[in-house]
Formats: structure tokens, C-alpha cells, sequence
């Protein structure tokens, strides 16, 4: 059994995950960047906070503590992008896979951040195995504050910086080690900075004063690991006036590192829920300063929500059901505006489908029984997830019952002769119930 507060953990986790493949959905996938993403993304790790491992491992670790759950999460985030960003990583080594490992994880600390490789005083009879020492890195690179359970926004700010280390490590394997290594803690300050400077121009983006808001930017800067000198200059980013052509990043940057700082701007702006006109004036002004397209944003918004409300019985926050119904609404108003986009595409992809047209035909004439409806839901979910805003990240598989998504698809992409009313309810005596 595995257990990340013992010794040899890592080495006993990368041997058990070198057998397993990614899954096809992700194999499908032709961007390498994308691959990445869209396998790590149910995870919990871009957002900082610890979901599930995104493979089918006999590993449980939902009792497990936040930090050592968050550990383990960290290291599968590293071990995916050596295997999808440097493929050959192993067939290029005559060393073992946990010492290949290992020595990438070390050498890549040593530059980006070498004092998690101190060890103190009594440090003699530790591990010296370069897999040894990337145990004790993700160890001391991992923090959590009793503050997590506090605030589900906090959890979410206080680690979702470890995506950094990602971002950072793509640069170092594909490109000249020396000179990346020359310049990682230089580019580790500024893209923080940047997305202290993003934080707090989506945070002004209305004229609201947003509590919340300006709460979680304080938060952030504490977390950001900052020396005293620059957090108290960080603290008062938040009164300053920016523009887009004051970042560091544009359409130039890798999509990774774009598609990360959108998120960003987008969990800061969501933090009271909601999202306002003028807040979508600015992400629709991030994503033309990013080079992204209507659909890259709606994917990133959608991407956020879909997240929570994968997982909304874990996250805090939702435990009140008048959070869980706000989200609810929103998730579906703005699906229902992306599927409007694509009804022709949605339209054709039902009518191509002999299964689901039968069915329709099936409900017009009679009833459909729980196992038919629930092949039609099952139809309906893979024709929305081959929509491009749909296609990386897991939409909520649970939530998107038959009566949601006769909201959600147009009418005009159902046959002329199907009435949708026929498959949104079931009757149970004098009241309706959800399928």
C-alpha cells in the first residue's frame, strides 16, 4: 500500500505508474500542451486543489490528508509531463525509470527553487538517492495552512502556483537545460508578479468592490513566496492601474502558459459567483490579448465550473445548497449559449446517430423506459462532448440529467416531429422527478 509520509514512496509510485497508459480521450488529442492538460485537469492540480489521481490506479485517496493527497497529485503532474512533453524521456536512459526521474525532478530544483534542496543539521543518515531527494522536494514544496478548510476560494489560492513548476519544467526538458536553468528563478518571480498584476486587473474589471475578492488577492500574495520587501510591494498591486501590454505573457506565450493565466483571471472574477457584463468585456479583451478565440474562453469558463461541479460534494463552499443551485443555474446558461453556437454541428451529429434517432422516434409513440432514457442521456452527453468548448476537460457527467440537457441542446437540433417534453419528466404520482 502506498503511503507518501513513508520513505521510497515516489520510487514505489513511479514503478506502478510507468505500466499504465492515458486514457484514449486524452491519446486522441494531437497537441502535446492540450494532452497535458486535458489529463490533469479532473485532478484538481491546475486550480491548486487536490481531487483524485486522473488514472485508474487501485489507489484511494479520498481520506487521505490534503498534503499528502496534494503530494501525490503533484508527482503524477510531473511524471504526465515528462512522458507527453518528452516522450523518449525513458528510451534515452539506460537508467532505471525512478532514477531518470528522479535526477530530472533534482536538477530542474536545483536552479528553479534550490533551497527546497537543504537539508538541515541532522541530515546524515537521510536518503541520498536522487529519488530520495525529490521525495523531501515535493514534501517541502507542498504547504498547507489550517486556513484551507476555512475558505474553498483560499484552498484553491493557496497551491495553484504548483502549476508554475509545470509550466517552467515544459521549458527546461524542451529546450537548451543550461540556459533555461540560467533563467528559471529570474522567469519564477515575473510570471508570479504577472499573475498578481492579472489578479488584480480582473479583480477592478467592474466598479463593484468585490470583499471577496480583494480578500483572496491578500491571500494569494501570502502564498506567493515572496521575500517581506516584495510582499509589501505585491500588497499594493491591487490599487494599481494595469494594462494587458504590462504583462510578461501574450499570443506568443506557449498555449499552456496562456491557457493557465486565463483561468486565473477567470477564478479571481468568479470568486462571488457571478460573472458581470463588464467582467466579460474583460475576458473577452484577456483572450484577444492571449490570442484566443470565443471558444478558448467559454472552454476556460466552462472548464472552472464544469471543475466544481465535478466535484461540488468535496468543495466546501457547495455544501450550501444555495451555492450549489447558483452554480447550477450558471453552468447551464452559459452551456446553453455555447450549444447555440453549434446547433448545425449538434444537429447533424443526432441525425447521423441511427441509436438515438430510434429512440426519439420510440418517445413519440410511447414512454421511454429508465434504461432507454438513460442511453439517450448517454447519446446526448458524447454529441456535446465532440463540441471544440467541450472537448478538453470533463463536463459534469452527473449533473447533466435529461431535463438539463433538453435546456441545454437547441430544439432546432432535434428531429421537427420530436416534442422534447416527452423525455424531460417522469411521473410519479403529483410530482416530477429527475432522470
Amino acid at each position: 500500500m502506498l503511503d507518501p509520509t513513508e520513505a521510497k514512496w515516489l520510487a514505489k509510485y513511479i514503478e506502478v505508474r510507468a505500466a499504465i497508459p492515458f486514457s484514449e480521450q486524452v491519446n486522441s488529442i494531437s497537441s502535446n500542451e492540450k494532452k497535458l492538460y486535458a489529463h490533469l485537469h479532473n485532478s484538481g492540480i491546475l486550480y491548486g486543489h487536490p481531487i483524485k489521481l486522473p488514472l485508474d490506479l487501485k489507489i484511494e485517496t479520498t481520506n487521505w490528508p490534503v498534503k499528502e493527497r496534494l503530494k501525490l497529485i503533484f508527482s503524477e503532474a510531473f511524471i504526465a509531463t515528462g512522458l507527453i512533453m518528452h516522450p523518449d524521456i525513458i528510451e534515452k536512459s539506460n537508467k532505471p525509470i525512478t532514477e531518470v526521474f528522479g535526477d530530472h525532478i533534482v536538477q530542474f530544483y536545483e536552479y528553479y527553487r534550490p533551497e527546497l534542496l537543504k537539508d538541515g543539521f541532522l541530515s546524515f543518515n537521510k536518503d541520498k538517492s536522487s529519488i530520495g531527494v525529490a521525495e523531501r522536494i515535493f514534501d517541502r514544496r507542498i504547504t498547507v495552512k489550517a486556513q484551507w478548510n476555512a475558505s474553498f476560494w483560499r484552498g484553491f489560492f493557496h497551491n495553484i502556483l504548483l502549476f508554475v513548476d509545470l509550466i517552467h519544467y515544459i521549458d527546461w526538458i524542451n529546450k537548451d537545460k543550461q540556459k533555461q536553468s540560467e533563467l528559471l528563478s529570474r522567469k519564477a518571480f515575473l510570471i508570479r508578479w504577472d499573475a498578481l498584476k492579472l489578479i488584480s486587473m480582473a479583480t477592478n474589471a467592474d466598479d463593484d468592490n468585490h470583499e471577496r475578492e480583494f480578500s483572496l488577492f491578500n491571500f494569494f500574495v501570502e502564498s506567493a513566496g515572496f521575500d517581506k520587501e516584495n510582499r509589501q510591494k505585491a500588497k499594493k498591486l491591487i490599487n494599481k492601474k494595469f494594462n494587458f501590454s504590462d504583462l510578461q505573457i501574450d499570443k506568443n506565450s506557449s498555449w499552456l502558459r496562456r491557457k493557465y493565466f486565463l483561468e486565473i483571471a477567470i477564478l479571481s472574477i468568479w470568486a462571488d459567483r457571478k460573472i458581470s457584463p463588464k467582467e466579460e468585456v474583460f475576458l473577452s479583451d484577456l483572450c484577444n490579448h492571449l490570442g484566443f478565440d470565443e471558444t478558448e474562453r467559454d472552454s476556460s469558463i466552462l472548464s472552472v465550473q464544469s471543475f466544481v461541479m465535478n466535484n461540488w460534494e468535496r468543495v466546501h463552499f457547495l455544501q450550501e445548497k444555495q451555492n450549489f443551485f447558483i452554480l447550477r443555474k450558471h453552468l447551464t446558461q452559459r452551456m446553453t449559449m455555447v450549444a447555440k453556437k453549434y446547433a448545425n454541428e449538434i444537429k447533424e451529429e443526432i441525425h447521423q446517430s441511427k441509436e438515438l434517432m430510434d429512440l426519439l422516434k420510440i418517445a413519440n409513440s410511447r414512454e421511454l423506459s429508465l434504461s432507454e432514457k438513460e442511453q439517450v442521456r448517454m447519446q446526448l452527453y458524447d454529441i456535446l462532448k465532440s463540441i471544440p468548448a467541450f472537448v478538453i476537460f470533463a463536463l459534469p457527467f452527473s449533473f447533466l440529467t435529461i431535463p438539463v440537457l433538453m435546456k441545454i441542446i437547441p430544439k432546432s437540433a432535434f428531429p421537427s416531429s420530436f416534442d422534447p417534453n416527452r423525455l424531460e419528466i417522469k411521473k410519479r404520482g403529483n410530482r416530477t422527478i429527475d432522470l
